[in-house]
């Protein structure tokens, strides 16, 4: 009976190492380099915001990236942002997502939270950005 629980402990420690082990290793799916240009701006232009997304299993496997811009009770969202040349992406292909917006009319500050999903249904949000309407 002894060889069983020692079996048991250093079985359930193994376990433990492994799962911590495998809780340490980063994400498949990342978002870095959000972006809002300019940062500052006059009520009612266009500003183009932008993150780099990257999934280790290549571009392929990201399925949509988006983002939320939140103004006191208001929330205004972009479910979707590009990254093929086109809506105020500079490059297709290159890993950066981007959309042209409009800011808002009335002066404020505006916090902007990209996210990303892939194919798998993992999703992940950016820490938040801000934009200063004048």
């Amino acid at each position: 009976m002894k060889t069983l629980s020692t079996i048991l402990v250093l079985l359930s420690a193994g376990l433990f190492s492994f799962c911590h082990a495998w809780s340490q290793q980063p994400p498949d799916l990342m978002i870095t380099q959000a972006k809002v240009g300019p940062a500052s701006v006059m009520a009612g232009k266009k500003v183009l915001i932008s993150c780099h997304v990257f999934h280790v299993r290549g571009p392929m496997y990201i399925a949509r990236v988006g983002a939320a811009l939140f103004h006191e009770d208001l929330v205004t969202v972009y479910p979707v942002l590009y990254d093929d040349g086109t809506h105020g992406d500079m490059t297709s292909g290159d890993g950066v997502y981007s959309v042209e917006i409009q800011a808002g009319e009335t002066p404020c500050d505006q916090r902007i939270i990209f996210s990303a999903s892939d194919k798998s249904r993992n999703e992940i949000e950016s820490e938040p950005i801000i934009l200063k309407v004048r």
